[in-house]
């Protein structure tokens, strides 16, 4: 399979990262869904702008670029009071706002607000100007929380390889944690994980 008719890199894109179609969904993305034991049909389900034959690109690309690499020539190259929107990056399921919305309301995916193929900067800006807290499973926006702080703020979620599922059961778990990051005017980052 030709992967180069799939992926793309783009600068502004999830920071220069190997994405799908010009997607906000990245290699690492599918892999880190199949290396978590997702199939293609769970994977397809939870991200309906991918298509089969971006799994097997993403697939292809790492495979083309791990045989490059161990290669002889290779080089490395808001407050308590009212409700936290949520505004869930491309590398989420789309399905996490509203199987979410109970305990955060107008939470939203980025394909909602038409940025599921934009640069970090307009959803940065998106998440911004609405009042949405970004919520990523990668570090992009939260090195742009390190440089310029709130708004918007940053949720990253590090749960490693895991199901759509168990992100919804550690932010629901979380919510109190989530909602004090909310209502602290100074805070701009929050990293969720498993344990507390």
């Amino acid at each position: 399979m030709d992967y180069r008719e799939r992926i793309t890199i783009e600068p502004g894109k999830r920071s220069g990262k190997p994405c799908i179609r010009g997607l906000r969904i990245t290699v690492y993305d599918i892999l880190d869904c199949l290396a978590g034991g997702m199939n293609e049909d769970e994977i397809l389900a939870d991200f309906p702008d991918l298509e089969r034959e971006d799994i097997r690109a993403a697939l292809a690309f790492a495979t083309d670029r791990e045989r490059r690499l161990v290669g002889p020539s290779a080089w490395r190259l808001s407050g308590w009071g009212s409700p936290l929107k949520l505004l869930f990056d491309q590398n989420l399921s789309p399905r996490l706002a509203p199987r979410l919305s109970d305990l955060y309301p107008d939470s939203a995916h980025v394909r909602d607000a038409g940025l599921a193929s934009g640069d970090d900067e307009p959803v940065w800006r998106h998440a911004a100007d609405e009042g949405f807290v970004i919520v990523t499973k990668d570090d992009d926006f939260r090195q742009r929380s390190f440089l310029r702080g709130a708004p918007p703020k940053v949720l990253w979620v590090r749960l490693g390889n895991c199901r759509t599922a168990e992100r919804e059961t550690v932010l629901r778990a979380r919510i109190a944690d989530v909602l004090t990051f909310g209502e602290d005017p100074h805070a701009a980052l929050l990293v969720l994980t498993r344990e507390p």
